[in-house]
């Protein structure tokens, strides 16, 4: 089966900038799918090479791709090395060149109380992806400020959470 690239996620944080906010981009995670799935986390700031996130799964892949995400910054492996619940979910491979990660539902709500608070992201879906949009709903239900930029449909959508308005599991077309 081929490797194909199915998903984007940018990752970042939201800054205040005089009488509003910006957002500044810190990593982009690229979610390769075929006899396994694969997250590519680079960091823009060029300090530290790409690395790789292997779900042990394919189950809740937006989750993993946050999980490593968290794991890749400073701050995150910290947090997860105190925090039980997510220290067991993240694992060195084998080969010692990349992360495994182990997320179930239950794991989702730890995941996103994890994460930094001003954490943004934006998910593009590719033609072939297996997150769906109800994954993305969750995510945002559960208060991460996320942002569907295009469905497999091709229309952009957003997950509310904590970026403009009640949190819901419906998305809405934008």
């Amino acid at each position: 089966m081929p490797t194909e690239s199915t998903a984007v996620l940018t990752m970042g944080t939201v800054e205040p900038f005089f009488s509003g906010e910006v957002r500044r981009i810190t990593h982009v995670l690229v979610l390769n799918e075929g006899s396994r799935a694969v997250w590519t986390v680079s960091d823009l700031s060029g300090r530290r090479q790409p690395g790789t996130v292997r779900p042990r799964a394919p189950r809740h892949l937006l989750f993993h791709g946050l999980l490593g995400w968290l794991a890749s910054i400073p701050q995150g492996a910290r947090v997860i090395a105190s925090r039980p619940e997510l220290s067991g979910q993240v694992f060195d491979s084998v080969d010692g060149e990349s992360l495994e990660t182990e997320v179930d539902s239950e794991d989702m709500r730890s995941i996103v109380q994890a994460l930094p608070e001003n954490t943004f992201a934006v998910l593009t879906l590719i033609d072939g992806a297996t997150i769906q949009p109800a994954e993305v709903a969750a995510a945002g239900d559960l208060g991460l400020r996320i942002e569907l930029a295009m469905s497999p449909a091709g229309r952009g959508r957003q997950a509310n959470g904590r970026l403009g308005g009640e949190a819901s599991s419906e998305l809405e077309v934008r």
